[in-house]
């Protein structure tokens, strides 16, 4: 009958350490925004993707994203689980325009699916986005107490 006490002693031991610690998801994330300009301006309606960069042969963790505002500015969220922020740590960065994002020419990626243009539906003007918006060959660095100036000056 000693057994019992201290098999439920121990029971209630752990059961304190687990409610302690709870049941975080493990990840190292830190709430990341900034502001992307283009030649100046505001660069309203892009998608912001992220992807931490692996180390020493580990999985670095999900990625993340966010979408400008008319005023450039985003926020990145983690990918899965869905939650503000970013994994701590070195990241690649991609930039693209949205679907319905008007350019400077005043056309949006959505009128590219049809036009009645002879030469074969070429838009007058293409987007000029540098090779290094979507090349992987920008980079962010999150640090563990996050950052509000994760900007671009593209």
């Amino acid at each position: 009958m000693t057994q019992c006490p201290r098999t439920a002693a121990c029971a209630l031991s752990l059961l304190a350490c687990v409610s302690v610690l709870g049941c975080g998801d493990g990840l190292n994330t830190a709430e990341v925004s900034g502001r992307i300009t283009f030649q100046g301006q505001p660069l309203a309606g892009a998608a912001v993707a992220t992807q931490p960069i692996a180390t020493e042969g580990r999985n670095p963790g999900p990625g993340s994203f966010g979408e400008t505002d008319a005023e450039g500015r985003y926020q990145l969220e983690l990918v899965k689980p869905a939650k503000p922020g970013a994994m701590v740590g070195e990241h690649r960065v991609l930039i693209t325009p949205l679907a319905d994002a008007p350019d400077n020419d005043g056309y949006s990626a959505a009128e590219d699916a049809w036009s009645d243009d002879p030469r074969g539906n070429v838009r007058p003007q293409q987007r000029r986005w540098p090779k290094s918006f979507q090349d992987g060959s920008l980079r962010l660095t999150v640090p563990a107490k996050g950052r509000t100036d994760a900007d671009f000056d593209l």
